[in-house]
């Protein structure tokens, strides 16, 4: 058997019945030279059965307990790949049958472009609403494009395996929690480019019927990760500044709403 030339990279956790279904999408892709490398955080309902119910030899499983840490399994998986190129899915996504083939010829075409990425559906259990990313003019996204607005999809990602060797793995620092991969995208963007497939290749699962919502907590592990890679020299100081006025603006519109909220119910907001 051929080594595999890309590596999926699966987290899991108390998942099954999505689990499966996003292993499927993966298993059907069109491109089939891949290695799927499962890493479980020790799931109690079953996955194990499940994922070894499969006889699939592409499929890789592990069970790793992550501590509270998504970055430490993504890592783990990282480390066990096999392949040229690294993709990233979570269990409760999906991916459309063609995105490994049109991804890696992006790769193999484009030697300045460390990222490929692509659009995507949102879903739910009612139904498919709408695309994840406004189109954009231009496929290519630098630092600067993804400091003023990150469109890059962890779902739909693909990068060169060496990339790590280049610039290190995912931050598994707990203050960069639930933003782990945008701390990654920056320290990649600083010598190198991404590029954003604006076909939706893959179907982006919210739950209870809402996007996957980003409020000022996360605004704040933003902050707090652009300060850490500026003062590392990862990021100019000019791409900082304008970072620092993007997220003023957000706060001030933040206050607005809250402002609004505030005299619709007759109350005062200082």
């Amino acid at each position: 058997m051929l080594p595999p030339k890309v590596s999926v990279i699966l987290l899991t956790f108390n998942r099954k019945k999505m689990l499966k279904e996003a292993i499927d999408s993966i298993l059907s892709q069109t491109y089939r030279n891949l290695e799927l490398i499962i890493v479980d955080n020790c799931s109690s309902d079953g996955t194990d059965k499940m994922v070894l119910s499969y006889k699939d030899p592409r499929i890789r499983y592990f069970r790793n307990q992550n501590n509270g840490i998504i970055a430490a399994n993504l890592n783990y998986g990282i480390k066990k790949a096999k392949g040229k190129y690294v993709a990233f899915c979570d269990d409760d996504d999906l991916w459309m049958p063609d995105k490994l083939e049109k991804q890696v010829k992006i790769l193999e075409k484009e030697k300045e472009v460390s990222i490929v990425s692509t659009n995507g559906i949102n879903f739910d259990e009612n139904g498919e609403y709408g695309f994840c990313v406004k189109p954009r003019k231009s496929a290519y996204i630098s630092q600067r494009d993804i400091l003023i607005l990150n469109v890059i999809i962890h779902s739909s990602v693909m990068v060169r395996t060496k990339i790590f060797d280049e610039v290190g793995y995912f931050s598994e620092d707990p203050r960069y929690f639930s933003a782990e991969e945008y701390y990654l995208w920056l320290k990649i963007l600083r010598n190198s480019k991404a590029y954003m497939i604006q076909e939706p290749l893959i179907k982006y699962r919210t739950h209870g019927g809402v996007y996957r919502s980003k409020g000022v907590r996360h605004l704040q592990i933003l902050d707090r990760i652009v300060s850490d890679l500026y003062k590392s020299h990862y990021i100019s100081k000019s791409n900082y500044g304008i970072f620092i006025a993007k997220q003023f603006l957000f706060y001030v519109v933040n206050l607005l709403r809250i402002n609004v909220l505030y005299h619709k119910l007759g109350l005062k907001f200082y």
